[in-house]
């Protein structure tokens, strides 16, 4: 199980969205036992986690993260002060879209475990055949 949650943690990572890389780096791995059950999971404690994953229904969002994103990313090809105005109106045009449908997910998790799901029952198999056969 520990090994299918850092397969899991490794693509995960791989395909997360970056900016900051402040949710690329909370995503982490743990394994629990719960009487006869082992448990692993996957996940990040970021508050906006969910929202990347699974995407979101239309609001508005801040716009200054976006203009703060807009300027990481170098949307915006002015200097100086028209820079600024610049990465400020590409925000308010990506704020009104997220606006009007909403934000589509990364599904980073999800896709991850489904790429490495038939290894990790594999595994699981193999451990239990080993386990079984002393």
């Amino acid at each position: 199980v520990r090994t299918g949650a850092l397969l899991v943690d490794r693509d995960a990572k791989i395909n997360t969205p970056v900016d900051t890389g402040r949710l690329r780096a909370s995503i982490v791995p743990s394994v629990t036992a719960d009487g006869n059950d082992i448990i692993g999971i996957v996940g990040s404690n970021v508050i906006y986690a969910a929202a990347v994953e699974t995407g979101s229904r239309p609001h508005m969002p801040p716009v200054d993260a976006i203009a703060t994103w807009v300027h990481h990313k170098g949307l915006a090809s002015g200097r100086g002060k028209s820079q600024i105005s610049e990465e400020r109106s590409i925000a308010w045009a990506i704020a009104l879209k997220i606006k009007r449908v909403g934000t589509q997910g990364a599904h980073m998790l999800q896709n991850a475990f489904d790429k490495n799901k038939d290894r990790i029952m594999q595994l699981i198999k193999t451990a239990v055949d080993k386990v079984t056969k002393q």
